[in-house]
């Protein structure tokens, strides 16, 4: 979505909630903690994208294509988004996230958003108010984009996560299976556009990107107005937003958008946000059990000097470590 688009659907949420919801603030202890959520989830997926060669990860690419082709059971189950959604990937890069491939592109960005909350993390303090917190119907366009970029990196690991275990379960798939959970199959098809938008802006950015240094420059430019704030003089100041400082399209600004359209809605406050983070987690973890001790009854009947054996046994190994790192992420959360 276009900026201007995505000030005027920001200025409605939060003119709206203004007097109907009351937030709690978002403090820095908060951030901090969401932060750190945020580079555990990258970290985890880096493992994940690192686990595999970029071969076995395109051939991973493109066995599952094949399998949805071939299989019309299969095929019918998943559904029409689902099944067209590794062609709307690869449709939808552009410039070097095309030449790096979808799974290429998916490392790169995980690179780069790593480096970005390592750089928000050190920064916090400069999007902070006076008090020392963010009140989320004060919010402001460094505040947007602050909140926006660890939304987005909380997105595109849950994306990646995903999006690699329904990889793997379809090309492992027959008819004796269940298919991956409708959560799954759902946030895939809801975020897609989203996430191939995120894959491009990091993929083609020039030189080194900062979250930070865009922020400055806000402020430097008298740009940094409160979106609920956004008038007829507020269409001016976010054109002068476009031309100057971050051109037409900010995925992370979309994205603080969508984070913050249910937050107005049903009055939920985004510091108990993270709670549904972590129940996500719970859920991911039991699936990813579940389809484990699956791939190790399929194991028992592969020839073990097979190359499917060995690529089988490589993802049997990533999902138990990646389990094992739920178990204690979860442990330290639910008993801090």
């Amino acid at each position: 979505m276009r900026i201007s688009g995505v000030l005027k659907s920001l200025s409605k949420v939060l003119k709206f909630s203004k007097d109907e919801i009351k937030y709690k603030s978002l403090t820095k202890e908060s951030l901090l903690a969401q932060i750190e959520d945020a580079k555990w989830s990258l970290n985890i997926i880096n493992s994940t994208l690192f686990t595999f060669s970029p071969k076995q990860l395109d051939q991973m690419w493109k066995i599952s294509v094949d399998a949805v082709k071939m299989n019309v059971s299969l095929h019918k189950a998943l559904g029409k988004n689902i099944v067209g959604l590794h062609s709307f990937i690869l449709k939808g890069l552009k410039g070097k996230a095309r030449n790096l491939g979808p799974m290429g592109s998916m490392r790169w960005t995980n690179k780069i958003m790593l480096k970005l909350m390592n750089d928000i993390g050190d920064n916090v303090d400069s999007i902070l108010t006076d008090k020392g917190a963010i009140e989320i119907n004060k919010t402001q366009i460094s505040h947007g984009l602050f909140i926006g970029s660890l939304e987005s990196a909380k997105m595109y690991s849950k994306f990646v996560s995903y999006f690699v275990a329904l990889t793997s379960h379809i090309g492992n798939f027959d008819s004796n299976q269940e298919l991956p959970p409708k959560y799954m199959l759902d946030y895939l098809a809801k975020n897609s556009e989203y996430f191939v938008s995120l894959l491009n802006q990091l993929c083609n950015i020039s030189g080194k990107y900062s979250i930070i240094n865009d922020i400055t420059n806000i402020k430097s430019h008298g740009l940094d107005f409160k979106f609920s704030s956004t008038n007829s003089s507020g269409a001016t100041q976010s054109s002068k937003l476009v031309s100057d400082v971050l051109g037409v399209e900010n995925i992370f600004l979309t994205v603080f958008d969508i984070a913050l359209r249910p937050i107005a809605l049903i009055g939920e406050t985004y510091v108990d946000m993270r709670n549904q983070h972590y129940t996500d987690i719970k859920n991911h973890k039991k699936w990813l059990e579940s389809h484990t001790a699956i791939l190790k009854m399929d194991l028992e009947d592969i020839d073990k000097n097979s190359p499917e054996y060995v690529k089988t046994e490589k993802m049997i190994q990533y999902y138990e470590n990646q389990i094992a790192e739920y178990d204690k992420k979860l442990d330290k959360y639910y008993n801090e």
